[in-house]
This record gives C-alpha cells, structure tokens and sequence, in this order.
C-alpha cells in the first residue's frame, strides 16, 4: 500500500514538472530569451450584431488563436483575460493609469473594440434585395499599450476596415442553425470573413508589440 501511495505521489509530482516546464517553454524561444507577455482584454462589441451567439466571445478566442499559433508572442495559459469592462470605462480615453493597475504583471495589453459589423446589398434596379450580392463591411479599432515602464504608452492605435464580398451564388446559410462553435460553421462566408480581418489585426499586433520590445 506504501509503495502505491508513494507511486502516486511521485506520478503527481512527474506530472507538475512537465506542466510547469512546458509552460516555461511557452514563455521563452528556443534562444532563452523571453517573449513578451500580452494580456487580451475580451473584444467589446460595439456593433448591431445580430446572431445567437457572442461576436465578443467569438472574436477573442480567435485573436487568442491566431496570437499562439504564430508562437512570438506569450500569453498566460488563460489567453483572454477574465477582466469585465464596467458600463462607464471607455477602453480608447485619454486615462491609461487603470491599465497598469488591472495588468502589473504583463509588458503589453492588446485592446480591441468591434465598431461595424454591416452586410450591405450591391443594389441593382429592379432586383429584389434577398437575391443581391453584398458586401460585408467591417471595422475593428485596436490599441496596444506598452506597460513595461513607470507611465503607460501607446504602442498602436487604428481603426482596421475590410470588406468581405457575398455572392447571391452562394447557398444561403441559416445562421440560426450553424452557430459559431459549430463545425459547420468554420466553412461559411461569416466565418472566412471574420478569420480575414482577424489575420490582419494579429498580423498587426504582431509585428508592432515585436518592435516595441527590440526598442
């Protein structure tokens, strides 16, 4: 009995260590050097999105995603902070101090409002609207705040416009039914959409927080 007790604990132990060391790798390249640490406040959603599930949810895990598997970057295991905005804090003020505060323990915070979110039909004359091609028109703003010194700094700070083109070709998609989190889902237009403006603002967030830290 001693000796399973004991096999246990050393099983437990075995166990603790790889987690911890791989945990270790994640935070370093293969060099030794460190990556730096980012913090991802959820995305606020600002726009009239109108789907059953959450743009906010669906768009920070995918940042999330897209941020760990280019592996330049360290995240905390969690990836998306647990931090909740209050109704009267406004991301993108003037007012940096509370960021410091909430996020002591990171080099760099990525914030990330949603502004558009709007399928516009290409009008043509006499063509019912349900049968146009449109255009998904979308706008992110994002800013990135350096917090490796005594007073916060801005890194980056824009807005991101990309259009998404509609084909009235395409089989409609009920995205009542096919929800994101589906397997479905991930091989619609909405989907393919949302991945390309979502590359192009990790893309950002890569190559400016990259460059802040070799400064």
């Amino acid at each position: 009995m001693f000796r399973y007790i004991l096999s246990l604990t050393f099983l437990a132990l075995l166990v603790s260590c790889q987690n911890n060391t791989n945990q270790s790798v994640a935070k370093y390249y293969e060099d030794g050097r460190a990556r730096p640490t980012v913090a991802l406040v959820p995305v606020v959603d600002s726009t009239s999105f109108h789907y059953p599930w959450s743009l906010s949810e669906e768009f920070s895990s995918m940042i999330a995603n897209l941020v760990n598997q280019k592996k330049t970057l360290y995240m905390p295991s969690e990836g998306v902070t647990s931090f909740e905005l209050s109704y009267d804090k406004n991301l993108f003020d003037s007012d940096l101090s509370w960021i410091k505060k909430e996020f002591s323990t990171h080099e760099f915070v990525v914030l990330v409002e949603f502004l558009n979110h709007e399928k516009v039909p290409l009008m043509k004359r006499d063509t019912p609207i349900y049968e146009l091609s449109a255009n998904l028109e979308m706008c992110v703003r994002v800013r990135i705040v350096d917090l490796r010194k005594q007073k916060p700094q801005i890194v980056l700070q824009e807005k991101i416009t990309d259009s998404f083109f509609f084909s009235k070709n395409l089989l409609p998609v009920d995205y009542q039914q096919v929800t994101w989190g589906m397997e479905e889902y991930d091989s619609t237009p909405l989907a393919t959409a949302h991945m390309q403006i979502a590359e192009e603002l990790v893309g950002r967030i890569n190559d400016y927080i990259l460059l802040a830290k070799s400064r």
